[in-house]
């Protein structure tokens, strides 16, 4: 079973339109952890960068411009896809793991595409494993207590320690996630084991 838990930085929401800037990553096979990865890269000269994406992740377009070049990092990425995956064996993928997982996979799908690069599929299961589902679900109890469901409220909500200064950080925000993705776990299992041992069921 290989997990690798991701998240994206971008200029912005749409995929078509906008650009990824940032692409941070963990690697786990048999829920060990392997290997970790972090790409910052300039978009594509076509990408529309959005300021208010970039206040968000706190650094200038002038900055983002000096990154590495999108098929650099497209080269690094496949290089450690590889190593895990067998892009020609269809039983052979990744889980990808994130917190709001479907945005993340729709930019980076349209990103393997602007690298001319059209197997996105060949190295990732579908549908993604999203954090914020599983979480929504082990804390459906409690919803009501809990002011948004953001990743950052979501981690603080279940006593996990967040560092503000490195939200929006690709591979900070990719180890929150598999830290939630942990904890949900856990309260989904006890759940499941509480109503194997109810002798009324």
């Amino acid at each position: 079973m290989k997990h690798i838990f991701i998240d994206t930085e971008t200029t912005g929401t749409d995929p078509k339109k906008h650009g990824v800037i940032e692409v941070a990553g963990l690697v786990e096979v048999n829920d060990k952890a392997v290997e970790e990865f972090s790409f910052k890269m300039r978009p594509f000269p076509d990408d529309v960068i959005d300021r208010e994406a970039m206040k968000i992740h706190g650094v200038t377009e002038e900055e983002v411009r000096q990154w590495l070049p999108p098929v650099k990092v497209h080269e690094g990425l496949i290089e450690i896809l590889t190593r895990y995956v067998d892009r020609y064996e269809k039983t052979d993928k990744f889980h990808w793991v994130g917190y709001n997982a479907y945005f993340d996979v729709d930019m980076m799908r349209e990103w393997f595409k602007k690298n001319n690069d059209k197997y996105f599929g060949a190295w990732f299961f579908h549908p993604p494993i999203d954090v914020m589902i599983l979480a929504a679900y082990a804390l459906r109890m409690e919803r009501q207590r809990i002011p948004n469901f953001t990743q950052v409220t979501v981690a603080e909500h279940l006593g996990i320690t967040i560092d503000k200064e490195k939200v929006h950080r690709a591979l900070y925000d990719a180890k929150v996630a598999k830290a939630i993705f942990r904890q949900a776990e856990r309260r989904i299992a006890d759940e499941v084991i509480a109503a194997l041992e109810d002798t009324s069921l």
